[in-house]
């Protein structure tokens, strides 16, 4: 059964629609080389012309079957389909047998979803919030009251100084123990992060800190949306 999620922030700051599949033969979309894909697919096709068992496109690596079902076939042809078709406004990602599509349109991904079936599709909970999020990027929307609604992450490396910044507007800057500690002895801070309570504070740690922010992500309240 296909699972419904909501999408509170823009996947890849771009989309706001998510289908994923479970498909034995994923990877051949990888990179959106629709090209290579319709190479394998032909070849699996003559192996169903034929009567013969479908060899899978990946049986000499990573234990995949040697062979795959006809329905699974099938499925791959209309995928190929419906990508080709919608090529110029959407992207994929491959994690092992799921395959991800994204796009800013809906409907060709519910008609993709009810021909093969599907795992998970996700989108925003009304025309409002999809029309925010499209407008906002580097935005989430959250359920309740937001205490601290601006996020910075940091680059590779950050000045020492800013720990001591930050310990002095601990009223307005909140940053956890392993950051300030990485921060402190000059290591890897990527992938660290810091929260403000406002804007103003915000600004202000960006200047105390420098160069040293690479994203920023608001945090927004759903009721404020629906006012």
């Amino acid at each position: 059964m296909l699972q419904r999620l909501l999408t509170t922030k823009l996947f890849y700051n771009k989309y706001v629609f998510k289908l994923r599949l479970q498909n034995p033969i994923a990877p051949i979309y990888r990179g959106m080389n629709l090209g290579w894909a319709k190479t394998k697919l032909d070849e699996m096709q003559m192996d169903a012309e034929a009567d013969l068992a479908i060899k899978s496109p990946f049986r000499a690596w990573r234990g995949d079957p040697k062979h795959i079902t006809l329905e699974t076939f099938m499925d791959n042809c209309v995928i190929y389909k419906a990508l080709e078709r919608n090529k110029d406004n959407c992207m994929v990602r491959i994690e092992g047998h799921k395959l991800d599509i994204y796009s800013n349109e809906n409907i060709w991904l519910e008609e993709l979803a009810d021909k093969i079936g599907a795992l998970e599709f996700h989108e925003p909970a009304n025309d409002d919030n999809l029309n925010f999020l499209l407008e906002n990027k580097n935005t989430q929307i959250v359920k309740g009251d937001v205490e601290w609604p601006y996020k910075a992450f940091f680059t590779k490396r950050v000045d020492p100084n800013f720990v001591n910044y930050c310990e002095a507007n601990s009223h307005a800057i909140r940053i956890g123990s392993k950051a300030k500690q990485a921060i402190k002895l000059g290591h890897y801070t990527e992938g660290f992060y810091f929260f403000t309570k406002n804007e103003r504070y915000l600004m202000l740690a960006k200047i105390a800190i420098g160069g040293s922010i690479s994203k920023i992500v608001k945090y927004v309240s759903e009721a404020d949306l629906n006012k």
